[in-house]
């Protein structure tokens, strides 16, 4: 009965591990960076200004719906607003460390890197001038 009781403690403080070890990995991916590297992205932002970041790859129709309401969402603003647009599937390096796991993500940032927003899919019209303004 003593060995019974030993093995079932030990099975039970391995799955509480793992299970720990799940809810860190999942944390990891679900978090949003607070900043992006400027340089990384290509960007040389002045002060004041902000870019929206669409990771995307070739084939992805949302990826093409989410362009679009970007560039609408910047020909209506006066300020110096960027587009880059990076193909996940040519940098994934770069998508994983900023926690991309789908297609399209879209962020919203500062010249210094910081985000304001980030979308997980095509953005809403209206939410992102409304994030672009809030800058």
């Amino acid at each position: 009965m003593g060995d019974r009781l030993a093995i079932l403690g030990i099975v039970c403080a391995v799955a509480l591990s793992l299970y720990g070890l799940l809810l860190l990995y999942r944390r990891r991916w679900t978090e949003a960076p607070e900043r992006l590297a400027v340089d990384r992205l290509g960007l040389e932002l002045m002060e004041g200004c902000c870019a929206f970041v669409l990771f995307s790859s070739p084939s992805c129709r949302p990826c093409k719906a989410a362009l679009a309401v970007v560039r609408s969402v910047v020909s209506k603003t006066r300020g110096v607003t960027e587009i880059v647009q990076i193909d996940a599937t040519e940098q994934p390096d770069l998508a994983h460390e900023y926690g991309v796991r789908t297609i399209p993500t879209v962020f919203l940032i500062t010249a210094s890197g910081h985000v304001v927003h980030r979308w997980r899919s095509v953005p809403e019209h209206a939410e992102a001038e409304a994030a672009l303004m809030s800058i």
